[in-house]
């Protein structure tokens, strides 16, 4: 079985060779990007074709061998790029949540979570970085490809197996809410001069935010209201804009007048039955209904998991119970990363999280689409998943920092 697996990793070894090497191409480093935001549906298609193989181990190993073609036929580029600041913080954040499964009690949660961080996470962010470092380019229509390609998986094979909600087999839907939002930015900020593009456009963001909505899934949306409140506010007293009068107001009432709808939609609608955009029951009426909120038993239930994950920060405020060490109740998690740092790796991990988000977080200065990447996928973290889940903040961090030095 490893030697079929070894298979793979050869194969992108070879490629590399052959494609960066021999014809000399170069590649979009938003292709990359583009392509592990939405690997879910990549995912989900190697399955059926590989149905063998573990798709997310074959992934892995086929860029692990085209980054190692990367680095051999471009050390200077490659290590010249990776003495970026943001790249050695996310890496010690990385190195000091493997040293915690030492003192963790479920060392085996630890481990899988921490394999998917960097599976999912880092490793891909590094690929990025590394591309991106040597060929010097990014387009963001290479991530609406993909992001197209994620739609149209969702169409054809999407299920409503988990409550009414749709999403791709077995996966949860707010993984599936998660890249329907990222996909919806960029549709939004992303600027188009052809008249028939700008059409196509908007038939991919009224199909994206028809999808959004039968995912049901709150987090996200909260995230998006909150970035876009974010985006209206910086455009209106933004120093660059001159202020409030010399603001171009026009996009940006549109914008709002659109984040207004949506929210309306979303949580002002009555009632729904299964031939409904909705599939259920309404799961929005809850963000204005203060009574339906303290009835809902996810909000219930995360208050718990959040107050149990600062009584163990209190109670080991400095190092943190480790990696995989939150269990509660059966529960793994508390569905707040920033809480589940706090828990888990104390103040030591929390402060090296805190310095490489504050490291991406100002190398997206000049990048309007990034910076909201980020932001979104920080808001995720903080109603759902854990720490090998929300891996999207990773890679667009490192993204973020590779591209950096061009702007």
């Amino acid at each position: 079985m490893i030697t079929n697996y070894a298979i793979f990793l050869l194969l992108g070894f070879f490629l590399g060779i052959v494609v960066f090497g021999i014809f000399h191409l170069s590649i979009d480093a938003g292709l990359f990007l583009g392509l592990f935001l939405f690997s879910d549906s990549l995912l989900f298609i190697l399955s059926k074709v590989l149905p063998d193989y573990k798709s997310l181990l074959v992934i892995f190993l086929f860029f692990i061998g085209v980054t190692i073609s990367l680095v051999l036929l471009f050390p200077y580029r490659t290590f010249k790029g990776l003495d970026e600041r943001g790249v050695f913080y996310w890496t010690l954040f990385l190195l000091y949540t493997l040293l915690s499964l030492i003192w963790s009690s479920n060392r085996e949660y630890g481990y899988f979570k921490l394999l998917l961080f960097l599976v999912k996470g880092y490793f891909p962010g590094i690929v990025v970085f590394i591309v991106f470092k040597i060929f010097k380019k990014f387009a963001y229509k290479s991530l609406i490809f993909w992001g197209v390609i994620y739609s149209i998986v969702l169409l054809i094979y999407g299920t409503y197996e988990y409550h009414g909600r749709i999403s791709l087999p077995g996966q949860n839907p707010i993984w599936t809410a998660r890249s329907l939002i990222l996909f919806i930015t960029i549709l939004l900020l992303y600027q188009e001069k052809s008249r028939l593009l700008v059409i196509w456009k908007i038939v991919l963001l009224c199909c994206s935010i028809y999808l959004f909505l039968k995912t049901q899934s709150r987090g996200p949306l909260i995230a998006f209201i909150f970035t876009w409140t974010y985006y209206i506010i910086n455009k209106l007293i933004g120093p660059k804009n001159g202020g409030l009068f010399r603001v171009k107001l026009s996009k940006t009432i549109l914008t709002f007048m659109f984040l207004i709808s949506l929210f309306v939609m979303t949580v002002m609608l009555p009632s729904f039955n299964q031939s409904s955009v909705f599939n259920g029951d309404n799961r929005f009426a809850v963000l204005i209904n203060k009574n339906l909120l303290s009835e809902d038993q996810n909000f219930v239930s995360r208050k718990i998991m959040w107050k149990e994950a600062l009584n163990k920060f209190y109670n080991s405020p400095f190092l943190g119970v480790g990696a995989g060490g939150y269990s509660f109740s059966g529960i793994d998690y508390p569905h707040n990363l920033l809480l589940e740092i706090m828990s888990e790796l104390g103040i030591i991990g929390l402060i090296l999280w805190g310095m490489s988000l504050y490291r991406s977080f100002k190398a997206t200065k000049g990048d309007l689409i990034m910076r909201m990447f980020f932001l979104q996928t920080i808001f995720f973290s903080l109603f759902s998943g854990d720490l090998g889940g929300n891996y999207e903040h990773v890679i667009i961090g490192l993204a973020a920092l590779a591209k950096r030095q061009k702007v």
